[in-house]
């Protein structure tokens, strides 16, 4: 489909992306805008020159959708996923020129995804990790042996991120506020993750 408008459409409960016998949904120049976009399944599907501004995305898993040229401003993207995870057939696809720069992240997941074409919002607890497999490992290194229970939490998170990481090479996004559990639990994380980030990139 392209060039139309589904500006505050409700789309809760739509299947906006499905892979069905080798071919997927393709939207472009599509206006999203203002719409509730908590739809249930966006999987392998292409977004091409659309417009999120203001869409309500919140818990929102896009499955190996590829975005292209997409604007997203203005938004709560809270507990929603962007992955690379693919479905019979179909290679990975990168985010191409994605503007994310308005968006306000709350426990949003980047998964098999590489953000060199990502603008990313303009919010300092936001960063990018560059491979994140090196800096993940690097982490659980560092606080091994510490029995601490702050240590003990974060060890738990990394070692989940491993088991679901997608390949040898991806980035994703720290988030500082979604390490705040407690104080002392950010502050470890901002510190093992600064400290790894570092050393994978030396």
């Amino acid at each position: 489909m392209t060039g139309c408008s589904f500006r505050r459409a409700d789309l809760r409960g739509a299947a906006v992306g499905t892979w069905h016998q080798g071919r997927r949904n393709e939207w472009r120049r599509f206006d999203f805008g203002g719409s509730d976009f908590r739809v249930i399944v966006a999987q392998a599907a292409l977004f091409e020159d659309c417009e999120f501004v203001a869409a309500k995305l919140d818990k929102v898993q896009f499955e190996q959708c590829a975005m292209v040229r997409c604007h997203f401003a203005g938004i709560w993207l809270r507990s929603s996923s962007m992955s690379a995870s693919c479905p019979a057939g179909l290679h990975p696809q990168p985010l191409e020129d994605v503007d994310f720069a308005d968006a306000l992240f709350d426990m949003v997941e980047f998964m098999g995804c590489k953000l060199d074409q990502v603008i990313i919002p303009a919010d300092s607890d936001v960063r990018v990790i560059k491979n994140y497999r090196c800096v993940v490992e690097h982490a659980l290194a560092m606080i091994n042996g510490d029995d601490s229970l702050v240590a003990r939490m974060l060890r738990g998170e990394f070692e989940n991120t491993l088991r679901g990481m997608r390949g040898q090479e991806e980035d994703t996004l720290f988030n500082q506020r979604d390490y705040q559990v407690s104080q002392e639990f950010a502050e470890l994380a901002t510190i093992v993750i600064g400290r790894a980030q570092a050393e994978c990139c030396s």
